[in-house]
């Protein structure tokens, strides 16, 4: 919305600066017509000025006025733009930080239970190991086998 008032208010300049141009031009050539007597080209001219729009000397000056003023509320909108970028940059940076962050909590507590888990295996082996430690002294482990059907 902003930015294509800015496009007008650009617009309406240039077309003030450009009719003045022409005004100027214009103007100036009639005085050098008059200058060397050419009266059918001084009617022309001065025939071709009245077509064109009023422009006064005020009414460019105002227009360049409300242009300035649009580059001044340009730079400021910029500036509001890049500072609310920055401020969404560094939102994000943080979010994606927290969740590295919580994904290596996670990881931490899965690689937790899953040793306390080992650990208990290891526990129960060492434990049926330890009842069972006279019977595989006594036939050589050969009751492993049996019961896998392999002896």
């Amino acid at each position: 919305m902003h930015l294509l008032k800015l496009i007008q208010t650009f617009l309406h300049y240039y077309h003030l600066i450009t009719a003045w141009e022409k005004k100027t031009d214009i103007t100036t050539a009639i005085n050098i017509a008059t200058k060397k007597r050419l009266d059918l080209l001084v009617q022309e001219l001065r025939t071709k000025l009245a077509s064109l729009s009023s422009v006064t000397h005020t009414s460019v000056k105002e227009a360049k006025e409300r242009h300035l003023g649009s580059k001044a509320l340009k730079t400021e909108l910029e500036s509001l733009a890049c500072q609310r970028f920055q401020q969404v940059k560094e939102l994000s940076t943080k979010n994606v930080v927290s969740t590295i962050r919580q994904w290596a909590i996670h990881e931490e507590n899965v690689a937790k239970d899953e040793i306390q888990c080992l650990s208990d295996a290891i526990k129960e082996i060492e434990r049926v190991l330890r009842q069972n430690e006279k019977m595989i002294k006594a036939d050589g482990g050969a009751h492993l086998f049996a019961s896998s059907g392999v002896g």
